[in-house]
């Protein structure tokens, strides 16, 4: 893969990478209320809550959502080539 090829590939998931951690950051401002879409009882929340509003556990908790994000990005782009693959093999 040359140069060219690779800057084509790489920007577009830098701009993936950027929203992962722009997600990661609204999820934690969200924390201030309940979602009742998230299944967090009242005392798991009022946890949560207080974990960040420490500096340390909102940069932990950033950090542990930013991965979480990269990982499902890394396993959807897996079964998304090996799917390609397949279908070139038929």
């Amino acid at each position: 893969m040359n140069i060219s090829n690779k800057e084509q590939v790489r920007e577009p998931l830098d701009e993936v990478y950027k929203a992962i951690e722009d997600c990661a950051k609204t999820k934690l401002e969200e924390i201030s209320k309940p979602d009742p879409y998230i299944d967090l009882t009242k005392e798991e929340h009022a946890i949560l809550k207080k974990l960040v509003e420490t500096e340390i556990g909102h940069v932990a908790l950033e950090k542990l959502l930013v991965d979480c994000g990269k990982s499902n990005l890394t396993s959807t782009l897996t079964l998304i080539t090996i799917s390609m693959a397949n279908i070139q093999e038929d």
